[in-house]
């Protein structure tokens, strides 16, 4: 059975169930490029909310350090980021 994909949710046919997609390309390595990880995912009902939350933590963490938007960030983040 086909998924059919509406305003960034993915609703699976066979299962009933709604599915959330995020690709990344490049593992980011500057704030801007978690925030535009974070911002591209579309979820209206939030239910991606408790894994959305946790990137907005590390966001939040890295602007509390200081780092400029275009510094690498600390090697101790990126593990946290890549769970």
């Amino acid at each position: 059975m086909p998924v059919q994909r509406s305003l960034g949710t993915y609703w699976c046919i066979k299962s009933d169930t709604f599915e959330f997609r995020i690709e990344l390309k490049t593992k980011p390595t500057i704030q801007s490029e978690i925030l535009s990880i974070i911002s591209s995912v579309y979820d209206p009902l939030g239910a991606a909310s408790p894994v959305i939350l946790v990137g907005k933590q590390i966001l939040q963490a890295l602007c509390r350090q200081n780092i400029n938007w275009d510094d690498p960030f600390p090697d101790d983040t990126l593990p946290l980021w890549e769970t």
